[in-house]
């Protein structure tokens, strides 16, 4: 399965050219399925999470003191700390990370933006729907369970 849905995603982001941020969000969610893969570590969850946050309130306080009309208080970086923690309980079902990935992708093809989502219509240095990427990480989770991470790369 993975080199065929390797090619799938991969064509389908070249021809629809989809934001790299998709590709971010996979790697880093298969990088979180193989951390875990023998059971959750909530204490690198933890550092992993304080130092995002840390980076993350700093952007959003350097960027308000600089702009206070378009600071930055969703980007990605917050965006990365948000996914994480909601994938962590993913990689131990990645069935359901499927499941996940196929119902947030199809509500936001039919629907478009989600209710939770932070709002994209703030004047803003940088925003990045969490909702929309959240599916992508759900993804990686499933492709690792897949064995894509195994994969060699091609060069």
């Amino acid at each position: 399965y993975g080199p065929v849905v390797t090619l799938c995603i991969y064509s389908y982001w070249w021809v629809a050219q989809i934001s790299g941020v998709c590709l971010i969000m996979l790697c880093m969610s298969m990088s979180q399925a193989t951390i875990h893969e023998n059971g959750i570590n909530y204490r690198s969850v933890g550092r992993r999470a304080v130092k995002l946050g840390m980076v993350a309130a700093s952007i959003t306080l350097v960027t308000y003191m600089l702009n206070r009309e378009e600071f930055i208080y969703f980007g990605a970086i917050h965006c990365i700390l948000v996914n994480t923690l909601l994938t962590v309980p993913f990689t131990r079902i990645p069935r359901a990370a499927l499941v996940g990935f196929l119902l947030i992708q199809g509500y936001t093809m039919k629907w478009g933006t989600a209710p939770v989502e932070v709002p994209q219509d703030i004047p803003t240095l940088d925003v990045i729907p969490w909702f929309h990427n959240f599916g992508y990480c759900l993804l990686g989770v499933w492709l690792h369970s897949r064995g894509l991470h195994k994969l060699e790369s091609i060069t």
